[in-house]
């Protein structure tokens, strides 16, 4: 006894109060659950029972995190994705669950889960940048998706879109977010259909860049254009009496198109 309040009083006389001291020590404890609970998580596992581990993960908050520091290698696929998408699992579980399914095949949608989770931890999400050299477009699409998402990262994948040629990166351009002055590089880079598509649809596309795709070649262009929400009145009313019947079809179902000009449009359809 005399020991603990000799070092109870050196605490407070460093200028650390005992519940201080309590609360470090309680926050850093590890979460454990009861025997039972283990009992019934290692069953399910073993047996890929995942109707049995679903109602303790939901009654016990901090299970998902116990299940992947000390149970992930028991853990099916199947599992895997399963817990890949609890909103309570810490950084360190996210990381975790990431470098386990590196090990197993045709995991892609589960990757794309854990960089949209909002406690992925930076050094997952800069993977996305690593992964677009081989085609990992759907993690950097993930990634960006992601609220908390840093700003380096969502530059560095905007730069590779800026520099990888076609369809490596066409389908990013079709994102709202997409900085606006990157749309005007894309726009003066060679033409490319798919690309100018995709930036045709974006509802974050300028008016003026709108009014230049209304006039592409491509029938799928202008058609983009046309079933864009953000097209402007005057625009569509050109498109409405676009030679495609696809792109004065897709301006006349536009929500942006008032009713008088789709009611003359389907007059002069009719006659």
């Amino acid at each position: 006894m005399a020991g603990r309040g000799s070092n109870q009083y050196k605490r407070q006389q460093a200028g650390a109060s005992p519940s201080a001291d309590l609360m470090a020590q309680t926050s850093t404890s590890e979460y454990q659950p009861d025997r039972q609970t283990r009992d019934i998580v290692c069953l399910a596992l073993a047996g890929n029972r995942w109707e049995q581990l679903q109602p303790e993960l939901q009654r016990q908050q901090q299970l998902a995190n116990w299940v992947v520091q000390h149970q992930l290698d028991q853990c099916d696929p199947k599992v895997i994705k399963k817990l890949a998408q609890y909103p309570d699992l810490s950084a360190d579980s996210v990381q975790r669950l990431y470098d386990r399914i590196d090990q197993i095949v045709d995991t892609s949608s589960t990757k794309q889960t854990l960089l949209r989770h909002p406690n992925c931890p930076v050094r997952v999400l800069s993977r996305a940048l690593i992964s677009a050299g081989m085609g990992g477009v759907s993690y950097m699409r993930a990634a960006l998706d992601n609220p908390n998402c840093p700003d380096e990262i969502r530059a560095g994948i905007w730069d590779i879109v800026r520099a990888s040629p076609t369809s490596l990166v066409t389908t990013l351009c079709a994102r709202p977010d997409i900085p606006a002055e990157l749309t005007r590089e894309l726009m003066a880079q060679p033409k490319y259909g798919p690309r100018l598509e995709a930036l045709a649809s974006n509802p974050a596309c300028p008016a003026d860049m709108l009014c230049q795709l209304a006039d592409e070649e491509v029938d799928r262009v202008r058609q983009a254009v046309a079933s864009n929400p953000a097209c402007p009145p005057d625009i569509l009313g050109r498109l409405l009496r676009d030679s495609s019947n696809e792109v004065s079809r897709e301006a006349a179902n536009n929500p942006s198109l008032s009713r008088a000009a789709r009611a003359m449009w389907q007059l002069a359809r009719s006659t």
